[in-house]
């Protein structure tokens, strides 16, 4: 093999290194690679007039109620940790399955039907 083919691979080699590393830096310029969420996340933290006093923990918490309300799933909800906390204690002996919230009674004898969840088994019943 002579000089000529290695100088030729030599530029091969190198043009192709070239391309990857300015297209991998034009992507990361542009945002691709980068999800949706996080792109608006960027471009809010560095174009909204305030953004000094947004809070990131209730824009992300909006963001996370909205990727689970746009599942359609009417039993799927988001809790944010500030909420999640009084929830447990308010659901401390409250149990849903037929599609009703009950709780015991205060003198331990027996149950209070709180709810009754709209579609579900009970009301049809």
């Amino acid at each position: 093999m002579n000089r000529s083919f290695f100088k030729r691979l030599a530029s091969y080699v190198l043009v192709a290194t070239l391309a990857s590393g300015v297209t991998f830096w034009l992507c990361r310029e542009s945002g691709q690679g980068q999800s949706k969420l996080e792109q608006l996340q960027l471009l809010i933290a560095e174009r909204y007039v305030d953004a000094s006093e947004l809070d990131m923990t209730k824009l992300e918490d909006a963001a996370a109620e909205g990727m689970l309300s746009a599942t359609g799933d009417r039993w799927s909800y988001y809790i944010p940790a500030s909420e999640f906390a009084a929830l447990m204690e308010q659901k401390q002996n409250s149990y849903v399955g037929i599609g009703v919230t009950i709780s015991v009674r205060e003198d331990k004898l027996g149950f209070d039907i709180v709810q009754v969840e709209p579609g579900g088994g009970a009301q049809e019943a």
